[in-house]
């Protein structure tokens, strides 16, 4: 590369620092997820449930974007000294990474990842604060949690698996990481698995719901004490709302007459 070449590509990395990174992402759309509905793969989540950690380069791309009012959001509540964490990655892994002090992100698609990374340094942003637990949430945040780190978190966000318990889990083990005035930001609370959570800690003593944007809600924890004891939760004094009988009934009677048919019942 002569000079001349190299002063241009430093004056297009200018450029891009200068342009807000939400934007960049809006303008180019980078495709960085795992494409789901497709013969290949039918269901992106239990695919890696099945998998675990594992390389997708050989399979379709797509952008499950997280909406733009909430990456702006995290923009503008992470600072440069903040420590932040998220399950899942994708676009709010390059924004976390662009404002955040470290950025731990959970995901165990090896390719898209690095496609973060790629994309991040193609446009002159460093990766050196961005660390990658490349496995499955359920074990990577327990190993998180099992490790002599004490660091505490101040921004996290829930969007990984949203197949029951995952996001129930995933929360268990980033709780032992906040502190009073870390924020939460569950995503894609209109899905049943999710929503559990969500109704969870907004009865939660210990959390204050300070923000719904679109699909996602905020908390902030209040208080560095988790309640404990079935007897004293919110959740446990409240009647329970969830399926309907008539609901769970119709789950069960085809299986139940596909037994009768075979003989079994």
């Amino acid at each position: 590369m002569v000079i001349g070449d190299w002063e241009i590509l430093v004056e297009q990395k200018e450029k891009t620092m200068e342009t807000n990174v939400i934007e960049l992402l809006e303008q180019e759309q980078p495709m960085f997820h795992l494409k789901s509905l497709t013969q290949e793969v039918p269901n992106a989540e239990n695919f890696f449930f099945k998998r675990g950690t594992t390389e997708t380069k050989e399979f379709s791309r797509t952008s499950y974007t997280i909406g733009k009012d909430v990456l702006n959001y995290i923009a503008s509540i992470v600072t440069p000294n903040s420590v932040t964490l998220e399950t899942g990655g994708g676009y709010s892994t390059v924004v976390f990474t662009s404002n955040a002090k470290k950025h731990v992100c959970v995901n165990p698609d090896v390719t898209a990842n690095q496609l973060v990374k790629d994309w991040l340094r193609d446009r002159g942003y460093t990766c050196d604060n961005l660390y990658f637990i490349e496995d499955s949430s359920d074990r990577g945040l327990a190993k998180l949690a099992l490790s002599e780190s004490s660091e505490s978190i101040d921004v996290a966000l829930i969007d990984g698996s949203h197949s029951f318990p995952f996001p129930i889990v995933d929360w268990h083990f980033i709780d032992l990481f906040l502190k009073a005035g870390s924020k939460l930001l569950v995503d894609d609370t209109q899905i049943n698995s999710v929503k559990i959570l969500s109704d969870f800690l907004s009865l939660e003593s210990s959390y204050k719901k300070i923000a719904e944007i679109g699909k996602c809600i905020v908390f902030e924890k209040t208080s560095d004490t988790r309640m404990m004891g079935w007897l004293d939760q919110e959740i446990n004094k409240r009647p329970f709302t969830g399926f309907s009988e008539s609901e769970v009934a119709s789950k069960i009677n085809p299986f139940k007459a596909f037994l009768q048919k075979i003989g079994i019942l």
